[in-house]
Order: C-alpha cells, then sequence, then structure tokens
C-alpha cells in the first residue's frame, strides 16, 4: 500500500494564508487612501480637485478598503467563515477584473500600475479559486481542519468559534 503524500499545508491553513494576504492587500490600500490620498491618487491618475473628491476617495479608497480587510482578516480566524469570506474575495477580485476589462475595451490599455492591478487581481482570483478547491472535501467532512484531524471542529479552539455538541438527545422525552 503506498502512503498519500502528506499536503505541504492543510487546506484550512491554505484558505486562512489566501485570506491574510488578500487582507493585507487591502489594508495597504486603505492605509494609503487615508493617510495620503492624493499619493494615492496620483497614481492611479486620479485628479482629486474639491474638498468632496477628496471626502469621496478617503471613503472609498480608505474607508471601504479597511473594512474589507478587517472581514479579511476576521474570516482568517474563523473558521466557520472560511468558505463565505473566499467566495466574497473572489467576487470582489472579479467585479474589479471586470470593471478593468470594460475598460480595456472601451478606454483602451491602461499604464502599468492599471496593468500590475489587473495581473494582481487575476493571481487572487486564482488563489480563492485554489484554496475554495482544496476546502471542497474538508469542510463538509470536518477532516483535515487544522492538519490536526478535525480536533477543531471537536473543541472549539479556534478564536470567536462555538461549538454546540449534538448528542442525539434533543427532542427525545
Amino acid at each position: 500500500m503506498t502512503k498519500k503524500p502528506k499536503s505541504p499545508l492543510p487546506p484550512r491553513w491554505f484558505a486562512r494564508l489566501v485570506l491574510v494576504l488578500s487582507g493585507v492587500v487591502w489594508v495597504a490600500v486603505a492605509v494609503a487612501g487615508l493617510l495620503d490620498a492624493r499619493w494615492l491618487a496620483d497614481m492611479a491618475d486620479f485628479e482629486l480637485t474639491s474638498t468632496t473628491a477628496h471626502n469621496e476617495f478617503r471613503a472609498m479608497y480608505g474607508g471601504l478598503t479597511a473594512a474589507i480587510a478587517a472581514l479579511h482578516f476576521i474570516a482568517a480566524i474563523r473558521s466557520t467563515w472560511l468558505v463565505q469570506a473566499l467566495w466574497a474575495s473572489l467576487l470582489l477580485d472579479v467585479g474589479l477584473t471586470a470593471g478593468r476589462f470594460v475598460s480595456l475595451a472601451t478606454d483602451g490599455i491602461p499604464g502599468p500600475v492599471g496593468l500590475g492591478l489587473m495581473f494582481g487581481e487575476w493571481a487572487l482570483i486564482g488563489l480563492c479559486g485554489v484554496a475554495l478547491w482544496r476546502l471542497r472535501g474538508s469542510v463538509a467532512s470536518g477532516r483535515d481542519t487544522l492538519g490536526n484531524g478535525g480536533d477543531d471542529k471537536a473543541t472549539g479552539d479556534e478564536v470567536g468559534d462555538s461549538v454546540a455538541v449534538d448528542d442525539g438527545s434533543a427532542g427525545v422525552g
């Protein structure tokens, strides 16, 4: 009997890594958007010509991206959120990429920053897809949750997770 090679990184840890990586990208944009909106706007060829423009830019590229980053980080420590967060992250990047494709078709090829962002979003789409694919069996079965045979599923040892144990006696009179 041949032994199956052990995965270098259990599926849930890989999913967490993807969420943290994506969260770091979002937090970088958020910090730049909140602290130095003009620098971030200049990188993307935006012209912030009024207080309203600054306000809107900081809200979208600072506040909203900070909230998205927070969701990624929270989901990375909440095992029950992993699949949903990966789907949300994938859809966010698909939406950004779709907008860039429309722009390619209607406006032409962007500069290096726009192309770099597009390739980064493709990479995150791929990573989210791989993480979801790797989780496809382990989430439903409870195996390989932390590389320990599913012990966290039974004990609730992850931050913020609670576990209700059903011993089959509910409703028995």
